[in-house]
């Protein structure tokens, strides 16, 4: 899960994208299929150039801004529900490819990801007994 747009001054810079993929490839080289979870059209573009042709990157199909949802397209959207439903389809679409993901990098102060993390660990927790 990377964070992008208004967030990344929120994430800690270690968890912006070059870092996050030497975090992969440093502690997972085995793993070539990789679930992208973010708003951002960009994060995504940037990531299929860093990681390369060596991994598949899967996305959800949402509909993405070049730097996340920016804040007016957002207020705007809150009064539309077929908008909403979209928001809302791909929020639970993002949590549940990162809840079944073998491995979760993400950060700590978001919301989104501890939720994702915390079905993760129960799901697979559960496949374990």
């Amino acid at each position: 899960h990377i964070r992008h747009g208004d967030k990344i001054y929120e994430s800690p810079k270690w968890l912006q994208l070059e870092s996050t993929v030497t975090i992969l490839k440093q502690y997972w080289p085995h793993v070539k299929n990789v679930f992208l979870a973010s708003g951002g059209a960009q994060v995504i573009s940037d990531a299929k150039m860093v990681l390369g042709s060596h991994y598949t990157i899967a996305t959800t199909s949402e509909m993405r801004w070049i730097s996340g949802t920016p804040e007016a397209n957002f207020n705007e959207r809150v009064h539309d529900d077929d908008d909403d439903d979209d928001a809302v389809d791909a929020v639970l679409d993002d949590i549940s490819g990162l809840a079944s993901a073998p491995v979760l990098i993400g950060a700590m102060n978001s919301n989104f990801f501890n939720t994702a993390l915390t079905i993760n660990v129960n799901l697979h927790a559960k496949l374990l007994r």
